[in-house]
């Protein structure tokens, strides 16, 4: 009966043991995958912060290039405009 006792408790340690090695690792996978989420958050922010700034680039070179071509539609419609190029294409 003793013996059979002595067992259990052994039996129950090691459970307990192997168990508190469980905690552990789980405790460490937990930091790991916390870890690696900020990690991940960060880098989709830093990409969209660059999508976002090559977005108001892009709006800004439109803008700019719809308001020189506005400008050069009025020049070249202009009396002198339209002289010039006619001139131009005599030229050729």
């Amino acid at each position: 009966m003793e013996n059979t006792l002595s067992k259990n408790e052994k039996d129950l340690k090691n459970y307990i043991e192997e168990n508190n090695g469980l905690r552990q690792e789980i405790q460490s996978l937990e930091n790991r995958y916390k870890t690696d989420i900020l990690h991940l958050k960060q880098q989709l922010l830093n990409q969209l912060e660059d999508n976002e700034r090559a977005t108001k680039e892009l709006l800004r070179e439109t803008k700019e290039k719809e308001s020189i071509k506005a400008k050069y539609e009025a020049l070249r419609n202009s009396k002198l405009g339209r002289l010039a190029t006619k001139y131009w294409k005599m030229k050729k």
